[in-house]
């Protein structure tokens, strides 16, 4: 893991170096995939550098394989996304009893997953809030709040104290964080320190709301740049149209805050729509500050899946594959 963690560091060094304003920077892209690496290169010619996997809560802590096995099956960068259900797919904790510290000893272990796997890490966590379809969205599809337990807040602090553990440091260094949002103290032990150069913690809301409300924008979920290494945006589009306009406004607001941009999901929902890709390589090629992108999704029989969507296939394989770093 020594060799992994070195090679890691060489890339993010990379990755986070200055580029000049408005050029385009898609040699240092990292272009990833959820589902099967090996499908999604037969159809698209990508040989995946990032590889996306979902979590529930507390898996590879109370049941699962453990948490750095999971690293290691997914990489060669792996990225993690945890959600709110738990084993038996139903709500296991809520974003408010995150922040008030009630899921420490599963943040624990995870600090201590990524610590133990050593190399380049990218992880997600409550993405698509302001969804009304997650469970854990903060309001529902007809507008209405669920309350203070999965308010835009209570998931900002929620992420907030994810990044803090997971980021690790003394306790009194993770506690000052927590303090600088007003939240209760870290009581566990010391942690190893997973430095933004091994673990990249992407703030992912989606930036087409839904429901579309002033009080379900995205800003209203941001946790604070101490908290954020990468602003991420989910985005699905289709011959009928994508949310351009609202993911244009979510990088400037990235740049604004002196953040990298990321689209940790995207994919085509419904028909074969090779524009929506050449959107999507248009935007990768104009930006000088996104450091990765990740279809979803890669898998026999999905509604995402390429194979029913040749001129799709074919614009990414000429536009898109190019555009990305070579695997590690």
């Amino acid at each position: 893991m020594r060799r992994a963690a070195l090679l890691a560091v060489a890339m993010l060094a990379f990755l986070l170096a200055p580029q000049a304003v408005g050029r385009p920077a898609v040699a240092k892209l990292l272009l990833g995939v959820s589902g099967d690496p090996g499908r999604f290169q037969a159809q698209t010619g990508q040989a995946s550098a990032v590889h996306s996997f979902f979590l529930g809560w507390q898996q590879g802590q109370t049941w699962g394989t453990t948490f750095p096995k999971m690293l290691g099956r997914m990489g060669p960068t792996p990225m993690f996304h945890i959600g709110t259900k738990g084993r038996s797919k139903q709500e296991a904790i809520t974003p408010r009893q995150v922040a008030s510290g009630a899921g420490d000893a599963f943040l624990i272990a995870l600090n201590q997953g990524v610590a133990q796997y050593g190399g380049l890490v990218y992880g997600r966590f409550l993405a698509e809030g302001n969804h009304c379809g997650r469970n854990y969205a903060a309001f529902t599809c007809s507008g209405g709040s669920r309350g203070p337990q999965y308010s835009p807040k209570a998931q900002a602090d929620a992420f907030a104290r994810f990044s803090a553990i997971l980021h690790g440091g003394t306790r009194a260094e993770i506690s000052a964080k927590l303090r600088q949002r007003g939240l209760p103290p870290y009581l566990g032990p010391d942690l190893p320190m997973n430095p933004p150069s091994l673990l990249r913690l992407i703030w992912n809301p989606l930036g087409g709301a839904r429901p579309s409300t002033a009080a379900n924008a995205w800003k209203h979920y941001y946790p604070g740049d101490v908290a954020v290494d990468v602003v991420g945006n989910d985005m699905y589009g289709s011959s009928a149209g994508w949310s351009g306009a609202q993911n244009e406004a979510l990088y400037a607001f990235a740049r604004r805050h002196g953040k990298p941009y990321a689209l940790p999901e995207w994919g085509l929902e419904g028909d074969d729509a090779p524009a929506f890709v050449q959107y999507i390589c248009d935007f990768l090629r104009g930006k000088s500050a996104i450091e990765l992108a990740s279809y979803y999704e890669a898998k026999a029989g999905s509604r995402w899946d390429l194979a029913t969507r040749p001129a799709s296939r074919e614009r990414y394989r000429r536009c898109i594959t190019p555009l990305g770093r070579a695997a590690s």
